[in-house]
């Protein structure tokens, strides 16, 4: 049973988190994502952990592992499944229809793992840490590091489990990559079409697709069998969702965006990016070592009360306005609940109107888009807001008046 079109693998996520008995003190996950797996009562989860003792850092000096688990249902227990130091060696393909295989080729492990993230969203998420981590990766002496021989111990024997990281999911998938030469004007098309059958969904609805779903649209759309491009489309979607889902600067100190950019250290750094505003409940801290958090764990649902936090967020966004630093406000799509804490702030920030802060903001961020819930709560704190000016107004008037004539008492 594959589970590649499922929802809530998020909530799964989180759900088994408490139990990863296996993390150490200092470590941290950087990158999670629920994988398909074809074992009857196991789900299967893929995370890259943070040893080092900067929270999520990708610097030089922190190594990095990439750990596979599984998870049995009816007995509620996760097995740690694999564990791959992250070295030099290690090498990262696409191999079609969302199966990424790693490889490490050192003296000690030769073997290649496979794994299928179960939507594009989690492919992307997995890949660019994984890329970004054996990029900065500290060394390769991970054999003697006390980290190294506690995850071992933690290993589990049952061949059915290790076995499945070592079996490829799709029997048939092969790396299109070897194509790219032969093929060049079959593949420029198949770029084309990808990118107009991607263009027509919205990022939300665009997440939940698999690798799969996407190569057999495109097939439909120009008529042919793709198979021997999986591998090709699969380094397409990625490139697309890289370029499409960019932070958006909307004030010189302010930048909404996603989960995806959220994880994105670099982006920190060269925006001078020094506090974030994490305004998701299902969303992790990446870089907690690194960076100053502020967390509202909210869901993006209308009965969501997020204006009892517009004060909170206010005062977190001026402070970093009046530090110097750049804030980066997300929540996981940069759609809702975080663009609705910024519209709140700049409401206030500048006296604006609802109206006037939304066109300004989504020239900026076109995407913008609160819940109907939100944008209820958004009208009444712009009540709220011209209530208490209209106070201050009034009390500013009343000082400059003249005071009225006393009255001359009568004999």
């Amino acid at each position: 049973m594959t589970n590649e079109t499922s929802h809530g693998h998020l909530d799964f996520i989180n759900h088994v988190e408490p139990q990863l008995s296996f993390l150490r003190e200092g470590e941290s996950i950087i990158a999670a994502g629920e994988l398909v797996c074809h074992l009857s009562d196991y789900r299967r989860c893929l995370l890259v952990v943070s040893h080092g003792g900067s929270n999520g850092t990708n610097g030089n000096g922190h190594h990095h592992s990439i750990v596979g688990i599984h998870y049995c249902q009816s007995k509620e227990e996760v097995s740690l499944s694999l564990h791959l130091p992250v070295h030099e060696e290690l090498k990262i393909n696409l191999v079609g229809d969302g199966e990424v295989q790693v490889t490490s080729s050192n003296q000690h492990d030769t073997d290649a793992y496979y794994f299928k993230p179960c939507t594009i969203h989690e492919l992307w998420k997995i890949v660019a840490k994984l890329f970004q981590v054996v990029e900065n990766h500290a060394d390769n002496d991970c054999e003697s590091q006390p980290w190294y021989k506690h995850y071992h111990g933690f290993l589990t024997q049952e061949g059915i489990l290790l076995n499945e990281w070592t079996s490829i999911t799709d029997t048939k998938s092969g790396s299109g990559r070897e194509l790219s030469d032969s093929k060049g004007a079959l593949n420029a098309q198949v770029r084309v079409v990808l990118s107009r059958v991607m263009g027509r969904y919205e990022a939300e609805e665009l997440e939940n697709f698999s690798s799969k779903a996407l190569r057999e649209l495109c097939e439909k759309e120009m008529g042919r069998c793709l198979v021997d491009f999986r591998g090709h489309i699969d380094n397409l979607i990625l490139e697309y969702m890289g370029r499409a889902d960019k932070a958006s600067e909307i004030f010189d100190f302010l930048y909404l965006g996603s989960e995806w950019n959220a994880s994105d250290l670099d982006f920190m750094m060269e925006n001078n990016v020094k506090k974030i505003l994490n305004v998701a409940g299902e969303i992790q801290n990446f870089f907690s070592g690194n960076l100053t958090y502020h967390n509202i764990r909210v869901d993006d649902v209308p009965s969501t009360d997020l204006l009892r936090y517009f004060e909170d967020t206010y005062t977190f966004l001026k402070e970093a306005k009046t530090s110097g630093d750049s804030v980066f406000v997300h929540c996981k799509m940069g759609v809702s609940r975080s663009a609705t804490v910024v519209i709140a702030f700049a409401m206030k920030e500048h006296q604006w109107s609802l109206q006037e802060t939304l066109d300004y903001v989504r020239q900026r961020r076109a995407v913008v888009q609160p819940n109907k819930g939100f944008m209820l709560q958004l009208l009444e704190y712009e009540g709220i807001l011209a209530a208490r000016n209209n106070k201050v107004w009034g009390q500013q008037a009343s000082q400059h008046e003249p005071s009225p004539a006393k009255q001359v008492p009568t004999c």
